[in-house]
């Protein structure tokens, strides 16, 4: 069963959610935040992390900063009644995965956390082939290209396989934002994406990711959705 840590200072919330997570099946462990916060979400073995930002006697921004920082791939879900625009680009700059505002309907928070933790779970059949140089590892998230296997970030492997699972279709900026970030109200002025595409081409080769001017990206190539039997990477 998957196991998630909920990081809740506030009972009554910190009820609420372990409940309905109880109620689907997944393991919780709960910490109202202090100093074993941080220890036990890198520590621990967590398909997910939901992190409170406001905590009693540590800040939520530094929790998530250490456990990026230590554990790059762990995914922390951020719940926060502080929701600008800015507080959101801040916490997916540290590392978090997605942002939901306080008060925020349960049902709504469990699609999220599904959503997430699948992610993590790995596919029922190896590897997916992008083209015949590209292919994705989602259990170890790495990327095979010209015979050699490559690391990608949580962030960077969730850009990629959003656009290896979109074929030919060129996918907006906006769309990308809102599916790998979480962000539905860009002003225009977020440059993530951008930074994004850029770390994957110096990683995979500037002809990895094609730009297609005034619409968006999509993968170069020939994109297939052909299985290719589960390969064994080095470590």
């Amino acid at each position: 069963m998957d196991r998630i840590l909920v990081i809740e200072p506030d009972d009554r919330v910190a009820e609420l959610i372990g409940t309905a997570l109880i109620d689907r099946g997944y393991v919780v462990d709960r910490i109202d935040g202090g100093p074993r916060a941080a220890d036990l979400a890198i520590a621990g073995d967590y398909a997910l992390v939901l992190l409170e930002l406001t905590l009693p006697t540590s800040s939520g921004r530094a929790v998530l900063e250490q456990v990026h920082r230590e554990r790059p791939n762990r995914k922390v879900l951020v719940i926060s009644a502080r929701a600008s625009a800015t507080a959101r680009v801040e916490c997916f700059a540290l590392g978090a995965v997605d942002f939901l505002q306080k008060p925020f309907d349960i049902h709504e928070l469990l699609a999220r956390i599904e959503v997430r933790v699948a992610e993590g779970r790995p596919r029922a059949v190896g590897q997916r082939l992008a083209d015949h140089n590209l292919a994705l590892d989602p259990t170890a998230r790495q990327v095979r290209r010209g015979g050699r296997w490559i690391r990608l970030t949580e962030r960077e492997y969730h850009l990629l396989s959003h656009l290896v699972d979109s074929g030919s279709r060129v996918c907006s900026r906006e769309e990308l934002l809102a599916r790998v970030w979480g962000i539905t109200d860009d002003d225009g002025t977020s440059t993530y994406v951008e930074m994004y595409i850029h770390k994957l081409r110096t990683k995979l080769g500037r002809d990895a990711i094609k730009t297609v001017r005034g619409a968006g990206y999509c993968v170069n190539g020939s994109p297939s959705t052909s299985l290719v039997p589960p390969l064994h990477p080095s470590r």
